[in-house]
């Protein structure tokens, strides 16, 4: 560079000569991220024509087989149940994802809304404030097991401003009082539906968008979009060699 050194620069002015040296630049890393490394902690790998929405248990059993058990697991829409939420939290895991309605409507008054005891668990009063006529054992549909119902008085409940959105419901008959479900699991169910529709769990729920940088980075850098390999076993090494690489990768960036 005509004699100047590429770590100092002469500066000539008149009969002056200045050297200035630059001072250091400490450039980031690329693609360096803040705060711990994003870290893959349990894949499964089955055919393409099996559903995944039964994989959340197997996989909060083999986390906890490996020590790695969430407080909180975010799932995809539509992938939660009543029976889901209530096997999760028995393993002290809060599952964030949202419920699908189905038939219910929007404002629909949930069993979230009545009084429950904590000790036993029976219905104390509906949301209109009135005490129920009592507890019963009855299958909601054929081929399912008794749970717990409540009787409502149909002197109270036909008239109700809140009938149309109510869970409750008149006897098939037309006849008799109403009667209501309270197992656990619906009421979980119930609780994560009137959850879900507030701007607090929507700001918890926004995290769930991530698992879409992770998917396209295993498919695009990584090949998991294009296997060569065939036969379950040797899918299940490729699949672990790829994550493990893409795992390695996040942890020497955040060194």
């Amino acid at each position: 560079m005509n004699g100047i050194s590429q770590l100092e620069e002469e500066r000539i002015s008149g009969s002056e000569k200045q050297v200035v040296k630059p001072e250091p630049i400490h450039a980031p890393l690329p693609n360096r991220k803040e705060g711990p490394p994003e870290i893959i902690t349990d894949y499964a790998v089955y055919s393409a024509g099996k559903r995944d929405f039964g994989q959340t248990i197997p996989s909060l059993e083999r986390l906890e087989s490996a020590g790695r058990m969430p407080e909180v697991l975010v799932g995809d829409s539509h992938y939660v149940s009543g029976p889901l939420l209530s096997a999760a939290r028995s393993r002290g895991v809060e599952l964030l994802s949202p419920a699908g309605r189905g038939n219910l409507p929007k404002d629909l008054v949930g069993r979230d809304q009545f009084v429950f005891s904590e000790t036993t668990g029976d219905m104390l009063e509906c949301p209109q404030g009135h005490a129920p006529i009592g507890h019963m054992l009855r299958t909601s549909d054929k081929g399912r097991k008794h749970s717990r119902h409540v009787k409502l008085d149909r002197e109270r409940c036909s008239p109700c401003p809140l009938r149309g959105r109510c869970v409750a419901r008149p006897p098939n008959s037309g006849k008799g009082h109403w009667h209501l479900d309270i197992c656990r699991d619906l009421r979980l169910r119930d609780a994560n539906l009137a959850a879900q529709g507030t701007d607090s769990w929507k700001k918890r729920y926004r995290i769930r968008s991530g698992i879409e940088a992770t998917n396209s980075e295993l498919k695009r850098r990584h090949g998991l979009g294009k296997l060569r390999v065939r036969r379950r076993p040797n899918l299940r090494l490729a699949v672990a060699a790829k994550l493990t690489a893409c795992n390695v990768k996040r942890w020497l960036s955040a060194v």
